[in-house]
C-alpha cells in the first residue's frame, strides 16, 4: 500500500476529485463498488452502497481508506462518468447498478 501513484482517468477533467485518490485506494474501492452492484434492472439504493462497499474491503484497506461514505461517493461519480455504472432511470429513492 505504499504505492503513491494517483488514479487518473483520460475521460475526467483535470480537477476531477478521483484523480487526487492514491491508486491502490482508487482500485480497492472500484473493485468493492462493481462488486457490491448488481447489472439487474432494479440495481442497489444508494444509500445502501456504502455499507455494502465497507463489506468487501479488507481491514487493512479500511484502515487506509478512511470515509468509505466519502470515498463511494467520489467513485459513483467517476464510475457513472466513464460508463461503468448507471442511475436506474426514475428510481426513488436513487438506485444505481452496474453496466453489462
Amino acid at each position: 500500500m505504499a504505492d503513491d501513484a494517483r488514479a487518473t482517468s483520460d475521460n475526467t477533467p483535470d480537477e476531477h476529485p478521483a484523480e487526487n485518490i492514491e491508486k491502490w485506494k482508487y482500485d480497492a474501492m472500484k473493485r468493492a463498488i462493481l462488486d457490491a452492484l448488481p447489472a439487474d434492472e432494479e440495481g442497489l439504493e444508494f444509500s445502501r452502497l456504502p455499507e455494502m462497499v465497507e463489506r468487501r474491503l479488507s481491514s487493512d484497506e479500511l484502515i487506509g481508506i478512511g470515509s468509505v461514505e466519502q470515498m463511494t461517493t467520489t467513485l459513483v461519480q467517476d464510475l457513472q462518468e466513464t460508463e461503468e455504472i448507471e442511475l436506474v432511470p426514475a428510481s426513488r429513492p436513487p438506485r444505481l447498478r452496474r453496466v453489462s
